[in-house]
């Protein structure tokens, strides 16, 4: 509906980014605008790069729909801006996929110069960007999202679901001019369009300022929560922030992820 892409430029509006209803397309959650986005933007053996750790949702999507995933090496601040470099000429990739606050599951945030390094690489091999930028608004302070500084470049996607409440599957996609029509092609091929009730309450909600009101409660309840992570695991290797609802552990060189878990729910 009109009054609900309304609503959401005005909250992409709030996010930093030049944003008219025009460009935006609902979804039911990140996830879902995740997997319209490659079915609308990429073909069967297309490659696709994402950081070498990523989120697996990008991993199972890509399964199905035969592209090839391509891990890019990062360090202690993200994706290195020469590895993508080298990946770009050698595989020819469609698609860079970031999350680009809080990444999942390493909760690395980019910083403001990282960022503009791997936009300056994005835009000179002039590849599309998947920007999954639902964490940020959990961040006290967040450099400018990607699509920022590639907004002909970028399909930038967010929800509510991870900052307002998990219960509301709702997301938006803020795409280029021109791919807009191609992801509401992908939309109505997928399910003609989202419900109109979640996108009411939705609407609802930022039109009012309860939304912001929620965020801040939700990143109140997460810095505690991270306060009793840290003082638990005191003296491990744990990568997160303040706000997130993640963290990253490093497990020494005598555990394996599956014993260590099996530990934990024994325990």
């Amino acid at each position: 509906p009109a009054w609900a892409r309304e609503a959401a430029a005005f909250w992409l509006r709030q996010q930093g980014l030049s944003a008219t209803a025009s460009q935006v397309i609902m979804c039911d959650g990140a996830q879902h605008g995740l997997a319209l986005s490659l079915r609308a933007i990429a073909e069967p053996g297309d490659t696709v790069l994402a950081d070498n750790v990523t989120y697996q949702g990008i991993a199972a999507l890509c399964r199905i729909l035969d592209l090839n995933l391509v891990g890019v090496h990062t360090d202690d601040r993200g994706m290195d801006p020469q590895a993508l470099r080298q990946a770009c000429r050698e595989h020819m990739p469609r698609v860079v996929f970031l999350v680009s606050s809080i990444q999942n599951p390493t909760a690395i945030t980019l910083d403001e110069e990282r960022r503009d390094e791997l936009a300056a690489v994005i835009e000179e091999a002039g590849v599309l960007l998947i920007e999954d930028d639902v964490y940020r608004p959990l961040l006290d302070d967040s450099p400018a999202p990607l699509a920022r500084r590639l907004p002909e470049q970028t399909l930038y996607l967010t929800s509510l679901s991870k900052c307002v409440a998990p219960g509301l599957r709702i997301g938006f996609m803020l795409a280029p001019p021109n791919l807009v029509s191609d992801m509401s092609t992908s939309l109505r091929v997928d399910c003609w369009s989202i419900s109109p009730l979640p996108a009411l309450v939705a609407t609802r909600l930022i039109e009012s300022g309860k939304a912001r009101d929620l965020v801040v409660v939700q990143r109140e309840e997460l810095r505690a929560r991270q306060a009793m992570l840290q003082q638990a695991m005191a003296g491990l290797d744990v990568r997160s922030s303040a706000t997130a609802p993640h963290a990253w552990l490093t497990l020494p060189d005598v555990w394996r992820d599956a014993n260590f878990c099996q530990n934990c729910l024994a325990n």
